[in-house]
């Protein structure tokens, strides 16, 4: 398995919310009803995720309590899809 896998590299702001990169993909983080939202971009995304359409422009994450809780699941769910 790859260390870097859900490493952040970078962080930028967007109307919607913040991005932040990986090597992989970048994924929108905002908040909604008290919930910190993930959503990953597939726009420049690195390597193929089998559930999701070619039209698609995002996919959701996860839901998360906290910005930690919603970094931590980015790590998590990078080293699910792509660690093996």
């Amino acid at each position: 398995m790859r260390k870097n896998l859900g490493m952040i590299i970078c962080k930028r702001d967007a109307t919607e919310g913040t991005i932040y990169s990986t090597e992989i993909c970048d994924y929108l983080i905002y908040e909604e009803n008290s919930f910190y939202v993930v959503e990953g971009l597939t726009k420049y995304l690195k390597r193929e995720i089998d559930f999701i359409h070619e039209d698609e422009k995002a996919f959701v994450v996860g839901c998360f309590r906290n910005e930690k809780d919603a970094l931590k699941g980015i790590a998590d769910f990078e080293k699910q899809q792509w660690g093996k």
